[in-house]
């Protein structure tokens, strides 16, 4: 196969994926169990494109009105927004190459699957997803069927912020234990002589950090890492070759604080397959300077960074090739949401991966570790001076007693 070939073909198979996506999912009950039902061809005739961009538009008009302020300034986006969608859509509708030549467009596709109701991402208000947040699309009923445990995987999960800034996400697995990435505890700690992590004053996470609701919930220190994935890792250049996992200790609760629920771990290595419909929790965060440039819909929603939000999604075939434990999902997880945890529908209450990276544009994919394909591997040494082997995390999870299932 020639280059402009293998271009061509990949380029197809990303407007598939885009058709796919705008063709919104929704989940029926089947003989007791619950099965992904897609829509595998999207209307994308002129009078569709239409009636498709004038449903947006009234959608994103009314959160910038009731949510965000109501500022001119964000009608104005909103409405850039819907004038590039709308040509995007009509590319992709007649197959036009041009799409993948302007990463304008590709932007502008992006911001309509993200703003449609085919890829929502909610923020939660008291504990539950606020449904007049997003577009609901089709994921009203998911979402109602599954409020129960919803509601008891969102209280697990934690804003990290060290002085009050947002780093990254962590979720509890055990009452006084979180996961999270390597990489945020990198950006909180340091290593001293004897390569013990020493976390950098004003640390913790935060349960609550919500927009326009409840503030701080169960705030607690971080107390001692368990467990980290064995190599430093690069915030800025994704190697999924290594684990970016830590498993925290906290510090105990306050006196006459309620008990944290937790989750368990699912140990299920072969869930994580194609079109598998997940939630992910998390604090998307601004963009770091310099990173990439703000999208039009980063813009847009820069009030409401790094307040507690759940997105749903589905897993996706990846781009190219990558590691047995990397699951890849297209979830809308907007600016950031390092550490996320991420949960199988209908499986809430069992943490099945942790989401780590994405990668933006043509080629847009968010990845994640599946957790039960790193729970043997080694850790990194934690303090030269413990002259026993690195514990693996299944062993770290058996001995502060978390729940593994599945």
């Amino acid at each position: 196969m020639t280059e402009h070939e293998q271009l061509s073909k990949e380029r197809a198979r990303v407007r598939a994926g885009y058709r796919k996506r705008l063709g919104r999912s929704a989940l029926q009950a089947s003989d007791g169990l619950e099965s992904a039902v897609f829509e595998n061809s999207v209307d994308l005739s002129p009078p569709s494109v239409r009636d498709r961009i004038d449903s947006v538009g009234a959608e994103l008009h009314r959160i910038v009105k009731d949510r965000l302020g109501d500022s001119p300034d964000l009608h104005v986006q909103a409405d850039d927004i819907l004038t590039k969608g709308d040509t995007a859509l009509r590319m992709l509708g007649n197959d036009d190459d041009g799409l993948h030549e302007n990463p304008e467009f590709m932007n502008a596709l992006e911001a309509i699957v993200q703003t449609d109701g085919s890829r929502p991402s909610f923020l939660i208000k008291d504990g539950v997803p606020d449904t007049t947040s997003s577009p609901v699309g089709d994921w009203a009923a998911t979402l109602s069927d599954n409020a129960t445990l919803l509601g008891k995987a969102i209280e697990c999960v934690g804003r990290v912020d060290m002085g009050g800034v947002l780093v990254g996400t962590g979720f509890l697995v055990q009452e006084s234990l979180i996961l999270t990435n390597r990489h945020v505890l990198q950006a909180v700690a340091n290593r001293d002589m004897n390569q013990v992590w020493q976390f950098k004053p004003d640390t913790l996470i935060d349960f609550g950090r919500e927009f326009q609701a409840r503030d701080s919930v169960n705030p607690r220190k971080l107390r001692r890492v368990v467990f980290s994935g064995p190599k430093p890792i690069d915030a800025f250049s994704i190697d999924h070759k290594k684990l970016d996992l830590v498993l925290i200790e906290l510090e105990p609760l306050a006196a006459g604080s309620a008990h944290p629920g937790v989750l368990s771990v699912d140990l299920s290595q072969n869930w994580a397959t194609t079109d598998v419909p997940v939630f992910t929790v998390g604090y998307p965060g601004k963009p770091f300077p310099g990173l990439y440039t703000p999208s039009v819909l980063d813009l847009l929603f820069e009030a409401t960074f790094g307040f507690k939000r759940l997105a749903p999604g589905l897993i996706m075939d990846p781009h190219a090739t990558l590691e047995p434990w990397t699951l890849v999902h297209d979830a809308t997880t907007l600016a950031g949401n390092s550490g996320s945890l991420i949960v199988a529908v209908t499986s809430e209450t069992r943490a099945a991966g942790i989401h780590y990276g994405g990668r933006r544009g043509e080629l847009a994919e968010n990845w994640g570790h599946v957790l039960g394909r790193v729970l043997d591997g080694p850790g990194d040494v934690l303090d030269t001076r413990d002259p026993a082997p690195s514990k693996s995390l299944r062993q770290c999870f058996t001995e502060f007693g978390v729940s593994l299932v599945g």
